[in-house]
């Protein structure tokens, strides 16, 4: 499992901040997709920006996720993309904010499905 690059947890009711912590030891991981994961919240995204080689992050869904955890992202560092749609407590100014932060992050999809904003 450590040469897992790509993993996709969709709707996972039964996802916990353990296995969030498990993701962290994932050395190859560069894409990670946690669209409608009920139990992603800012301390997850405090441990997921522990991931350092992530490249691709989406938590389209993720409702308990507000702008403190958004904040935290800005420790990854080889981030390009992040998709944050439907996340009702995550404003524009933390994006924006996180946009500015982040040094090579291309694209930026976030507020409401199905077209949300790009931001580049």
């Amino acid at each position: 499992m450590t040469n897992l690059e790509s993993l996709q947890i969709t709707n996972g009711k039964h996802f916990n901040e353990g296995h969030f912590r498990v993701l962290v030891d994932l050395p190859k991981l560069t894409d990670l997709d946690l669209s409608e994961v009920d139990r992603v919240t800012d301390e997850s995204l405090v441990t997921i920006s522990n991931i350092s080689g992530l490249t691709r992050l989406c938590l389209n869904g993720c409702r308990a996720i507000t702008d403190d955890g958004v904040s935290a992202l800005t420790a990854l560092r080889d981030l390009q993309s992040l998709e944050i749609r439907d996340c009702d407590k995550v404003s524009e100014a933390a994006v924006n904010d996180l946009q500015n932060k982040l040094p090579v992050v291309v694209e930026i999809q976030s507020g409401k499905s199905p077209g949300g904003c790009s931001i580049s």
